[in-house]
């Protein structure tokens, strides 16, 4: 239409009424305002009686605005429909994530699509053998398994955006790694990931994973979570063969107490036990292209460091498994903790309950016409404004009760890994994944001509543990 207005072909617009020309008040104002009179058209808005032939439309400009606020309104409802749903653990998208169907007696449920579902287990299982993303892309495309586009197009006819119909095996490291990373096959309904701009613009942008609304335990699992926590930390390091083919089962695990960066792996024969060594990232970058040394080196070799953890690991192990009330006084906070949770929990609901009877007896007061109009919606917006507040303090409140629980799992899953590697004869990457999180390498000090070292070993389920040893 714009186009026919510029080449002439069109005089006249003609709409039912302002709101279907446009909510936004901006953009309503510069055509009605400036783009209709350059090119000479008469506007008509029928049930608004608008014509710009007469000249009359002082109106004009309010409707515009009260029509942007209708859309502003009813935006506002929507996204607080949305997030009330999100809130009970529903699944409200499109279409479910792959590997999952909706749950044809309630759509907000979802169930596992065994098709897709061992797909889904067989890509993790690939991401806990060490497989990167693009390496299980690659499998997956040879193996001939339909892309989650390609399934969706065989399943329902519609063309996903970007699927190309003549690569239907076609996987991208993305797919893969937006499925490794996804915590709904937890079991976990993860809603508003994303959101738009605004009502104005669609346009999509990610909301911080700090805000993520996640409702645990909502529909099956297809990957347990210390499988997740795993293939986490596997895809979040770069893992790369060595010129001498030597094994750097320490790998992104390595970091520099002073910057926090991760210490580089050298292959080099001169580091003490000639199968290289680590030295602090920021350090050696600043060498490399001749800048101020940012950090000192903090090297450390691979065989001190491999020793050092082996001999910490026998005896962290055995304590582990001799005093019975270790994992006791690791549950005991978290048992307070739990009851001070409960209580506030308890107040909570007992408080939202009471705010769902005043709300309704203010509908009922104000239909019956007791209470006047403009009060009752003061009122009601005041107790909806804290009946959602004190949701939202609830699913808190079931989150870290959620969270308390998994501590407890914790413990469980620590006696489980400290019987399992009881007596270690050797580390490999297996073991250093499952016990331990990070190594923090401190710069050592030499005393009459020996060195120092200091090792800082962040367990997975226990605190960190310094670790000192002389060479």
């Amino acid at each position: 239409m714009i186009a026919d207005i510029e080449d002439g072909s069109i005089g006249v617009v003609i709409c039912k009424d302002l709101s279907r020309l446009g909510r936004n008040n901006a953009l309503v104002a510069y055509y009605t305002e400036l783009f209709f009179i350059e090119n000479n058209i008469r506007f008509i808005a029928l049930n608004d009686g608008i014509d710009t032939l007469n000249g009359d439309n002082e109106i004009m400009p309010f409707k515009s605005v009260i029509n942007e606020f209708y859309a502003r309104d009813l935006s506002k409802k929507v996204r607080s429909a949305l997030r009330a749903h999100s809130l009970n653990g529903e699944h409200h998208a499109s279409k479910p994530p792959y590997g999952y169907l909706q749950n044809p007696i309630d759509k907000h449920k979802l169930i596992i699509d065994e098709e897709a579902g061992s797909v889904v287990c067989k890509i993790f299982r690939m991401a806990e053998e060490g497989l990167s993303p693009q390496n299980i892309a690659t499998r997956l495309y040879k193996s001939g398994v339909l892309s989650p586009a390609a399934l969706y197009y065989q399943r329902t006819g519609h063309i996903h955006a970007r699927y190309d119909t003549s690569q239907t095996c076609k996987w991208s490291q993305m797919t893969v790694r937006r499925i490794l990373t996804n915590q709904t096959y937890l079991g976990h309904m993860v809603n508003h990931r994303q959101t738009t701009k605004s009502f104005k613009n669609r346009s999509k942008i990610s909301v911080p994973e700090t805000d993520w609304i996640i409702v645990k335990n909502t529909h099956p699992n297809l990957i347990d979570e210390d499988t997740f926590e795993r293939v986490q930390k596997l895809i979040s390091i770069k893992y790369r063969e060595n010129k001498r083919c030597l094994d750097n089962i320490f790998a992104g695990m390595v970091f520099c107490s002073d910057c926090g960066k991760r210490l580089n792996y050298m292959s080099g024969g001169h580091h003490k036990g000639g199968k290289g060594g680590y030295e602090c990232g920021s350090y050696r970058r600043s060498c490399l292209i001749g800048m101020e040394k940012k950090c000192s080196p903090h090297r450390i070799g691979f065989v001190p460091l491999y020793n050092a953890v082996l001999q910490h690991l026998h005896v962290t192990m055995a304590e582990m498994l001799n005093p019975e009330d270790l994992i006791i006084k690791l549950g005991v906070s978290a048992q307070i903790d739990n009851v001070e949770l409960t209580k506030n929990f308890e107040k909570f609901k007992r408080r939202a309950n009471e705010l769902m009877l005043l709300i309704k007896s203010i509908i009922e007061q104000n239909a019956i016409g007791i209470l006047d109009s403009g009060i009752a919606a003061d009122l009601l917006t005041g107790y909806q404004n804290e009946y959602k507040t004190v949701l939202v303090n609830i699913e808190e409140i079931k989150c870290k009760l959620s969270n308390a629980d998994v501590k407890n799992t914790d413990n469980q899953i620590l006696d489980e890994h400290s019987k399992k590697y009881f007596e270690i004869k050797e580390l490999n990457r297996e073991i250093i994944l499952d016990l331990i999180d990070k190594l923090i390498i401190y710069e050592p000090k030499t005393t009459c001509g020996k060195r120092t070292y200091r090792i800082d070993i962040h367990y997975r389920f226990i605190r960190s543990v310094p670790v000192c040893f002389a060479l």
